[in-house]
């Protein structure tokens, strides 16, 4: 009665507890038990904006970053040459990464939020 794939699953299961899962785009199991990432969403990002090649950082925001409105574009060429660059749909993308499966980059991800009316290149 039952399929190949849940018998092919469960041989896994008992034989390799920490296997990795996919379900809906999410990984099941990669850390600690229990632990969701969502690997292949943070791959799409990170292609999607062209910015695959940066440097990785141990934390999420440099500790003293400061971030104001007074980087925000001021004249009507600043705020043109920022109307080309997708800051708002990459900072919902992360907003959903941080709510989904990455609590960690929430306060980071917070401070961006502030910017999106007028965000500025340093932002």
């Amino acid at each position: 009665m039952y399929s190949d794939v849940y018998v092919r699953n469960k041989v896994e299961e008992e034989s390799d507890p920490y296997t990795h899962k996919f379900y809906s785009g999410y990984e099941v199991g990669s850390g600690p038990p229990g632990s969701l990432s969502q690997p292949g969403y943070i791959e799409s990002i990170l292609n999607g904006f062209h910015i695959a090649d940066c440097n990785p950082a141990l934390t999420p925001m440099e500790e003293s970053l400061r971030l104001s409105s007074s980087m925000s574009p001021g004249t009507v060429e600043d705020k043109l040459a920022m109307k080309w660059i997708p800051y708002r749909e990459l900072v919902g993308k992360l907003l959903y990464l941080a709510v989904a499966t990455r609590p960690d980059i929430s306060y980071a991800v917070g401070v961006l939020c502030r910017f999106v009316e007028n965000p500025g290149m340093a932002h």
